[in-house]
């Protein structure tokens, strides 16, 4: 593994993540959600690093997350997703609808439109990783519009793990409630590198 995407580099863990690969020296395109301030990349400017901001609700920003990412570094090995979708805890009956719209276009459609690309350029290339991140520190089971949006993701990703796998394309999870960011940042690369390009539809617990 040369070349890994990292979604959502605006989040703590996101961040932290993006640092652990680099200084493992895997060359990362970066790919936050949310408006970031550039110093929180200092250190790494030299460093095979490339930051392309992902709107969420836009397919043709997830293809060009992408494109940025080969365009750059040729292909892409791998990709970490997180899955960790806003804050919204009330219950359902309780959410506004534009809430629940924006949670859905955002954390549903945003997420697939980036893996549609992602496993198009994997099938070129004939093998690929993609790890679903999720942190739940809370871990909550009221049905909020959160747990809704997480769920729906993993169920898809977890149905197609098993049809990817037999184009050599692997889809896992990697899951934690620990409020440990750098501990579950080092679990999640070092399980990156070592167990993901070796099975498909695990779930692995930090």
């Amino acid at each position: 593994m040369n070349t890994i995407l990292c979604t959502d580099s605006d989040t703590s863990l996101g961040l932290s993540l993006v640092k652990n690969l680099v200084q493992q020296g895997l060359s990362v395109i970066a790919a936050p959600s949310h408006d970031q301030q550039k110093t929180d990349y200092s250190g790494m400017k030299k460093k095979p690093l490339v930051i392309s901001p992902w709107n969420r609700k836009s397919p043709i920003s997830a293809k060009n997350v992408v494109l940025q990412g080969t365009g750059r570094f040729k292909r892409i090995d791998a990709a970490l997703i997180l899955l960790s979708p806003g804050t919204i805890t009330s219950s359902l009956n309780e959410t506004r609808y534009i809430d629940i719209e924006n949670a859905i276009d955002k954390w549903i459609k945003g997420t697939i439109f980036l893996t549609r690309e992602l496993l198009s350029h994997f099938a070129e290339e004939k093998t690929g990783a993609i790890c679903l991140v999720q942190h739940d520190p809370e871990d909550s089971d009221k049905n909020t519009i959160n747990k809704l949006c997480t769920d729906t993701v993993v169920s898809f990703m977890e149905q197609s793990a098993q049809e990817w796998k037999s184009k050599d394309i692997m889809i896992n999870r990697i899951y934690s409630r620990q409020t440990d960011i750098k501990g579950y940042a080092d679990f999640i690369v070092s399980t990156v590198m070592e167990k993901c390009y070796k099975s498909s539809g695990k779930l692995f617990r930090f």
